[in-house]
C-alpha cells in the first residue's frame, strides 16, 4: 500500500479532475435548461463547440453542416470561470450581462472579443478583447482558441502581430502589453501570461469598454464557414489577480467569425409610408438550398446577407413579441373600424385595411374591435393571429409591391402575395431588396413613431 504523503496528492489531483467534469456538465445542463430569450437560438453544434474546452477540446465549429436555421449574429453564451475555489456559477451570473443590475460576484472581470467579424476569403480582419471590472489587476493569464481551418493568427518570428489595443497611455491603464507575453501553442490555440514586476500598490484599472488587446487574423476557411473564438481554460487557465494577490471571478463570451459568400444582398426595414421610420430589431430570414439564415436589422433598419450565386433565394420579415402592442392602438382607430364596418366610412387605403384586421382572418369585423379594446385595456399584450394560434403579433410587413400595387380593393389577397420576396437564383448583388412594416391596430393611420425598436433577441 503507498504511502500515504504519496496518495494524497493523487487524490486531490483526482478530485480536481472530477470537480472539473461535474462543472462542464452543469454547465451543459443549465444552458439548455434556460429560459428561451436572447440566447434560444444557438444551434447544438455551436454548443457542443462551445462547451468543448470544459472537457479539455479545442473549440472546432462550422455549424453550417448539419442545422437548417443559422443565425448571422447570435447571442452567444456566456461561461463563468471561478476565480478560486471551484464552485457552481449561480444562474444571474450566466444567464446576465456584466453591467446590468443584477446579484453578481463583489469583484469580477469581463473578457470577450468586442464583435461579432464577417469578410471576404483572404481577408485580413482584427479582433479586439475588451474588458469591465477591470479594477487593481496586478495579473493575467488565460488560453484563447479557434478554428485553424478558418482563422489563421497572423505572426511574426512566431509572436501574434498587435494592432489596436497593444499600447496604453501610462497612469490610465496597464503597462504595455507586447507579443512576448504571448505564447502561439499550435494553430488554432493562443496562451496568455502577464504581471505587473513593478508591482504597483492598488494594481491596474481600466474604464469598462476598454480594449485589452487586439489581434490579427487571416481569413482562410472556404466561403461560408465559421469559428468560434474563445476564451477557453486550457491549457492556461484563466485568471485574473488583483494587486492583494486574489484571484477574481471571470465571466467571458466568444465572437463568431464568418467567411462570405460571393454575393450579398441589402435592405431595409421600414414602416409604410414613412421613409424617416426605420424599424430596428426586425426579423429578417433568407432562405436558400434549404436552410435559412436570420439578421436583425440595426438602428437604421439595414440589414446585409451574403449568399451563394445560380440558387433560388427568398427573403421575408417579421417581428419578435412585442410588450407594446397597445402603442399607436387608441379608441379613435375602433370608431374607424365601427363606420367603416357600418359604411359610412370606408377605409381609403389598403394598409389600414391590413392594420384594421388585427386577428388576421381577411376580414375587418366586430372581433377585430374586441381585440383592440382587451390591448387598450391590458387584457392581452399581444394581437392573436387567428390562422396561428401560436402566434403574438402586432406588425405585418410587405414587400415594395405591395406598397406600389395593392388597393382597398385588393389589400388581402395582396398581402398574401407580397408577404416575401422571391428574388429567383441573382447572379449578381442585390442592394434593394426592401420590407415596409403596417403596425396592427392602427387603422385610422395617425401614428408618427420616433422610434421603432423591437425587443428582439441577439442585441448585442
Amino acid at each position: 500500500m503507498a504511502h500515504p504523503s504519496l496518495q494524497d496528492p493523487i487524490l486531490k489531483s483526482y478530485a480536481l479532475v472530477m470537480q472539473a467534469r461535474h462543472i462542464a456538465v452543469f454547465l451543459g445542463f443549465l444552458f439548455l435548461a434556460r429560459p428561451l430569450n436572447a440566447q434560444h437560438f444557438f444551434d447544438i453544434k455551436e454548443l457542443k463547440a462551445f462547451l468543448a474546452p470544459f472537457s479539455i477540446e479545442i473549440p472546432i465549429s462550422d455549424p453550417e453542416d448539419d442545422n437548417q436555421r443559422i443565425y448571422d449574429t447570435p447571442a452567444m453564451p456566456k461561461v463563468f470561470f471561478p476565480g478560486k475555489d471551484l464552485k457552481l456559477p449561480s444562474k444571474d451570473v450566466f444567464s446576465k450581462l456584466p453591467g446590468d443590475s443584477h446579484k453578481r460576484p463583489q469583484k469580477y472581470v469581463s473578457i470577450e472579443p468586442v464583435s461579432h467579424v464577417k469578410g471576404m476569403q483572404g481577408d485580413l480582419i482584427e479582433i479586439p478583447f475588451a474588458v469591465a471590472g477591470f479594477k487593481q489587476v496586478s495579473a493575467i493569464q488565460f488560453s484563447l482558441a479557434w478554428n485553424p481551418k478558418v482563422l489563421e493568427l497572423m505572426t511574426q518570428d512566431k509572436l501574434p502581430i498587435m494592432v489596436d489595443g497593444s499600447t496604453f497611455e501610462e497612469g490610465s491603464s496597464i503597462p504595455t502589453l507586447s507579443p512576448t507575453h504571448f505564447e502561439w501553442l499550435e494553430p488554432g490555440l493562443l496562451t496568455m501570461v502577464w504581471d505587473d514586476a513593478s508591482l504597483k500598490q492598488g494594481g491596474y484599472t481600466l474604464s469598462d469598454g476598454s480594449v485589452l488587446f487586439s489581434l490579427q487574423f487571416a481569413l482562410v476557411g472556404d466561403p461560408g464557414s465559421r469559428s468560434l473564438v474563445s476564451l477557453v481554460d486550457k491549457p492556461t487557465p484563466i485568471r485574473f489577480v488583483t494587486a492583494e494577490g486574489e484571484s477574481v471571478d471571470v465571466v467571458s463570451r466568444p465572437s463568431l467569425v464568418a467567411v462570405q459568400r460571393s454575393l450579398q444582398i441589402k435592405g431595409s426595414v421600414k414602416m409604410l409610408d414613412c421613409d424617416q421610420c426605420p424599424v430596428e430589431g426586425a426579423t429578417v430570414i433568407l432562405k436558400q438550398k434549404g436552410k435559412e439564415y436570420v439578421q436583425y436589422t440595426d438602428a437604421e433598419g439595414q440589414y446585409a446577407f451574403d449568399m451563394d450565386p445560380g440558387s433560388p433565394v427568398v427573403i421575408e420579415a417579421s417581428m419578435e413579441v412585442e410588450a407594446s402592442a397597445a402603442e399607436a392602438v387608441d379608441v379613435s382607430d375602433m370608431l374607424s373600424l365601427r363606420r367603416h364596418i357600418l359604411g359610412r366610412a370606408p377605409m381609403k387605403l389598403a394598409r389600414q385595411m391590413i392594420a384594421a384586421d388585427v386577428n388576421g382572418d381577411q376580414s375587418i369585423d366586430v372581433e377585430d374591435i374586441v381585440a383592440m379594446r382587451k390591448v387598450i385595456l391590458a387584457r392581452i399584450p399581444s394581437f392573436e393571429d387567428k390562422t396561428n394560434q401560436d402566434a403574438k403579433i402586432s406588425w405585418r410587413f410587405v414587400s415594395e409591391r405591395f406598397k406600389q400595387q395593392a388597393s382597398t380593393g385588393n389589400a388581402f389577397e395582396a398581402l398574401q402575395l407580397d408577404q416575401s420576396l422571391d428574388l429567383g437564383a441573382p447572379q449578381t448583388s442585390i442592394i434593394a431588396a426592401d420590407f415596409y412594416g403596417i403596425k396592427l391596430g392602427d387603422a385610422n393611420g395617425d401614428w408618427t413613431p420616433k422610434l421603432i425598436r423591437a425587443p428582439r433577441p441577439g442585441r448585442r
